[in-house]
Formats: structure tokens, C-alpha cells, sequence
């Protein structure tokens, strides 16, 4: 009797995990189907980095970190990205995915070429993605600055009686009222956008991600590439621009390259852009760092 009750145990537990693994399996595919459907634009892109031991003498485990694409937002997702040198995956306190190499041995003054391909799927409309949780992009930033008195005025002015046309007013307001500067260095934030009336495409995705939040509008500020057709990726190409959540779905708008809701499969998000952690680069235009002993530079 007790062998009897056992083997039916066993044989419960073994239909219970048996069970477990379909349903698993099952939602997998079922979601993977669903990804696949949403992005329809396939995109291949390459870039790479010269990795340089600027020294007399040879360095050991240096380490060399990329940020690699966002693997799934509402309009990109991550088929697979392959290098010439081995990796390992690592992930930042915002949740971005890099890429980890370790340098054994890079001789005196040698220099080490370091080649990225990434495959990935593209839509022009937003998707609904389950971790995107648009309540999480209302909150103040140091460079945003929701408390400033000005900043206020400036969206109470724009707000509208719905959240798209408070989005298109703030949009024609930032276009017409924030003049190109050229490339700044550092980050400088929707404060300085709004007392100097001038900045590059950082302070664009600032000032409207300030304006719009202060409306109780979700904005997403990201950093990447605007890449509309196969292609090698230059260090001139890297861009910041915003998503914007509006009547439960994702918009891209990029102020500074005056774009609206539109061309979403021409831009690959690299990185979602918050305030700065311990272990993420503090200018949201860069999207790769290293070891100290050795120098690092995009192709």
C-alpha cells in the first residue's frame, strides 16, 4: 500500500512538471510569435572600436564595456548581436544590457580592434511591452527638473484638453523656440535649454521630456543611432531623442531632428537614459567604457 501511494506521488509529480514545461514552452512561443509580428523591419548594423595600450608596458584583464541594443521596447527587438572577441552579458541598475570584454594581455602600445554585428527587428508603430511600466517615467531628474518655477510656467502654457495635442504643442513649442548649438560634451539639461534657448539633441530630449512629464505625460529620454538602412554605425550618428506614452501606447518624437510620431524604425535604442548610477557613464552621449589603463575609441 505504501509503494502504491508512493509511485502515485511520483507519477503526480512528474505530470506536474510535465504540465509546468508545456505552459512554459507554450507562452514562449506564443510570445515570441507575438514579438515577431509586431517588429516586421529587419535591420543589420556593424560598428567597431580601436582598444589601444597607451603604455611601455603590457596590460592584463583590462576590461571594455558596450552597451548593447535595448533587447525589447515598444519599437525594436533584439534578434542577436555577435563580436570577433569573446563576451559575457551584464546588465546596469537601469536595466540596460552590455557587452563585457575582458582583454587577457594587450602589449605595450598595441592596439585591438573590437567588431560588433547586431540583427535586429524594427516597427514604426509602438508595442505593447509588459515590463515598460509608463508610470515610471513621470518621476523628477536632476537634469529634468519638474520643481523649477520656470519650467512650470512654461508647461502649464503648453497643456492642452488632451494629451496629444499638450504633446504637439510642446513639440512645435520646442522646435521653434530651441535653436541647434552643435555637439556639447556634457549634459546640460532642460534648465540650460530653457534660459539659453539653445543646446544639442541632449538638451532637446531634456526640455521636452521636462515639459511633457510636468503635464503628467510618461517620457522615456533614450540614446542610440538613427540608422534608416543597413549600415556601419559612425560616432556621428549617436543621437538622444524621446518616447512619449499617450492613450495607452508608445510614440517616438525627436525634437531635435524635428520628427513626430513617425520613423520609429529608423532609430536603435542602445540605452535608456536616467538619472546617473555608480555604474553607468554620467553623459547620456556615451555608450561604452573601460578600464583606466587603457584608451578606447568608436571607428
Amino acid at each position: 500500500m505504501q509503494r502504491l501511494i508512493s509511485a502515485k506521488r511520483w507519477i503526480s509529480f512528474v505530470l506536474l512538471v510535465a504540465l509546468i514545461a508545456l505552459v512554459a514552452y507554450y507562452q514562449l512561443i506564443f510570445h515570441q510569435t507575438v514579438n515577431l509580428e509586431g517588429y516586421p523591419i529587419q535591420r543589420t548594423v556593424k560598428y567597431s572600436f580601436s582598444v589601444k595600450n597607451p603604455n611601455n608596458y603590457a596590460v592584463n584583464e583590462a576590461q571594455f564595456l558596450i552597451y548593447s541594443p535595448i533587447g525589447e521596447s515598444a519599437f525594436q527587438h533584439l534578434e542577436n548581436v555577435t563580436a570577433n572577441l569573446p563576451f559575457k552579458k551584464g546588465i546596469d541598475q537601469q536595466g540596460n544590457e552590455r557587452m563585457v570584454f575582458t582583454l587577457d594581455t594587450l602589449p605595450p602600445y598595441a592596439t585591438k580592434t573590437i567588431s560588433v554585428t547586431v540583427n535586429i527587428k524594427l516597427s514604426n508603430q509602438g508595442n505593447n511591452v509588459d515590463d515598460i511600466h509608463s508610470e515610471a517615467y513621470l518621476s523628477d531628474e536632476k537634469l529634468i527638473g519638474l520643481n523649477n518655477p520656470y519650467i512650470q510656467k512654461v508647461a502649464h502654457n503648453l497643456k492642452a484638453d488632451t494629451p496629444q495635442k499638450t504633446v504637439d504643442k510642446i513639440y512645435g513649442w520646442v522646435t521653434k523656440n530651441i535653436k541647434k548649438s552643435g555637439y556639447v560634451k556634457n549634459d546640460l539639461g532642460a534648465q540650460y535649454a530653457l534660459d539659453n534657448k539653445t543646446g544639442d539633441c541632449t538638451e532637446f530630449m531634456y526640455i521636452f521630456s521636462a515639459l511633457a512629464r510636468a503635464n503628467g505625460i510618461p517620457t522615456r529620454n533614450l540614446a542610440g543611432f538613427v540608422a534608416s538602412e543597413n549600415r556601419v554605425l559612425r560616432p556621428a550618428d549617436y543621437h538622444n531623442w524621446n518616447e512619449v506614452y499617450i492613450d495607452g501606447e508608445w510614440y517616438l518624437v525627436d525634437t531635435d531632428k524635428q520628427v513626430l510620431m513617425e520613423k520609429s524604425s529608423e532609430y536603435i535604442a542602445m540605452r535608456l537614459i536616467g538619472d546617473s548610477m555608480p555604474d553607468q557613464p554620467a553623459n547620456s552621449q556615451s555608450f561604452f567604457s573601460s578600464s583606466s589603463s587603457i584608451q578606447v575609441s568608436m571607428n
